[in-house]
């Protein structure tokens, strides 16, 4: 006698991540009332669903977990690319952001979303302003997201200028813009906190960028309300100096210790300048880093992924908005890690290690582990499709190596949260792809138009095509 559900997936394989190297061939996964009821070898499964999915040519997994992300970032396109990308958010970035207002924040994370769920994500960690557009996007688009509204105390006018040849930039701090940017965040989770997919957390942008004062009150906030805090750590040489002359600390991760804001409840960005001391530290505080290997790579720089593993450290895997292909980034991981880091200690980071980063790890990063990241029986459904009957796969003789070496995001056919296919054979199914794209046409020639003067002086401009700034002009500066 069988048990009617609401789907069964029947896969060639099942990569459980519980242990970790665990393949059931010709598997199977029953899901019911959003929640994974039973995995195992399809032979066994007494389970028949409403809808039914057979796929023996194709890996059925966890969903993908990016650590941390800007959904909203997916209108900067190649603007920054050009440049150090450290150099690019001080001259760029910083001043860009401040033109966005809600709709715009909104068409922009719609397109974000939509990337990662073709993608194979089915979680993100996002921080950003707009916050609230970011969450309705997600929402929207059925993604599980953790979002905070990114928290900054450095003067809007002008915004930090960054010497590249110091490696330094200097800072006026403006409190009122941290307590604007603090109520907004508490307001999001005010109105997000018990979301079935959405969790609001709070977004401390990075130490450099706040007042120890500030750092210590979010910190209480995040206490009170128990939530996560998103926040770029040790990301570059310039915000080391800054807390050095700030504190005479050697290193944010110190800073932070110091000020008794490090602790389990902090997710790490980047995490790239650490001393010895503060790599022992990271492991020891509980936690979790979000490891961004191809941004970081653009800024010239590579962390330390060999011995923060070793420490023992909770680390995760972010795209950083640089692609929202982790599969293909996990490409880029492997091969830049086994060279940066393999030339300094012989380390040689496995697939198996980047699989479960982007899984069980990045899950428990993020304080999910006992919701999702594994396919596990009372576990949240958040389960892909990767097809390998594709000529670059085959023969795919090592499901985690044929993952990381060979699989893109092209290859993932169906994308399911909490037990909802929200995308299938190359389609959202929760909203119109057409409707999306106009709107992120729009609204980004107008973002693009009213950041014009900014996009000549730090010598962009000249970089957009010509045929595209007559479109700006046409368009107008409206949304």
């Amino acid at each position: 006698m069988t048990t009617q559900v609401d789907l069964v997936i029947r896969a060639g394989r099942v990569l459980t991540m519980t242990p970790r190297d665990h393949v059931i061939e010709d598997g199977a996964v029953a899901i019911g009332d959003g929640r994974i009821l039973w995995v195992g070898p399809s032979v066994e499964c007494e389970y028949t669903g409403e809808r039914e999915i057979s796929a023996p040519g194709s890996v059925a997994m966890p969903g993908l977990v990016d650590t941390h992300t800007h959904v909203g970032a997916h209108f900067f396109g190649t603007l920054c690319d050009e440049e150090n990308v450290i150099t690019a958010v001080y001259d760029v970035w910083f001043p860009m952001e401040l033109e966005w207002d809600h709709d715009s924040m909104y068409a922009a994370s719609c397109l974000g979303i939509w990337d990662a769920l073709r993608n194979g994500v089915t979680t993100v960690a996002n921080d950003q302003y707009h916050a609230q557009a970011a969450a309705e996007a997600a929402d929207r688009l059925g993604i599980r997201a953790l979002i905070s509204r990114e928290i900054n105390e450095f003067s809007a006018d002008p915004t930090p200028r960054y010497d590249r040849d110091a490696l330094r930039y200097d800072i006026e701090f403006d409190r009122g813009r941290a307590e604007e940017g603090l109520a907004e965040n508490l307001q999001l989770i005010a109105d997000w906190k018990g979301h079935p997919r959405v969790t609001p957390c709070l977004g401390p942008h990075a130490p450099d960028l706040l007042s120890g004062e500030m750092l210590q009150r979010i910190a209480a906030e995040a206490e009170r309300y128990d939530c996560k805090m998103l926040m770029h750590i040790a990301q570059s040489q310039a915000e080391i100096q800054q807390i050095r002359e700030r504190s005479g600390l050697d290193g944010s991760l110190v800073y932070l210790d110091e000020l008794g804001v490090l602790g389990p409840r902090v997710q790490g960005h980047h995490m790239v300048w650490l001393s010895d001391a503060e790599v022992e530290l990271a492991a020891s505080s509980g936690m979790g880093i979000s490891w961004t290997p191809t941004i970081m790579m653009s800024c010239q720089s590579f962390a330390r992924i060999d011995d923060l593993l070793r420490a023992g450290a909770r680390v995760g895997f972010g795209t950083d908005c640089f692609s929202m292909d982790m599969l293909e980034e996990f490409r880029y991981a492997i091969y830049a890690a086994n060279f940066v880091r393999g030339l300094r200690s012989g380390y040689r980071l496995g697939a198996l290690d980047l699989v479960e980063m982007g899984t069980a790890r990045g899950a428990e990063c993020l304080g999910l582990s006992d919701q999702i990241g594994t396919l596990e029986a009372g576990k949240l459904a958040d389960v892909i499709l990767v097809d390998f009957d594709d000529p670059l796969i085959i023969p795919a003789t090592n499901a985690f190596e044929s993952l990381v070496y060979r699989a893109k995001g092209a290859n993932v056919t169906h994308t399911i949260v909490g037990g909802t296919i929200v995308y299938e054979s190359g389609k959202l199914l929760l909203a119109d792809e057409l409707e999306l794209l106009e709107a992120g046409r729009r609204f980004a020639r107008a973002w693009i138009g009213r950041s014009r003067d900014l996009l000549a002086r730090a010598g962009v401009l000249d970089r957009i095509e010509p045929a595209y700034l007559a479109g700006v002009r046409e368009s107008g500066s409206g949304g």
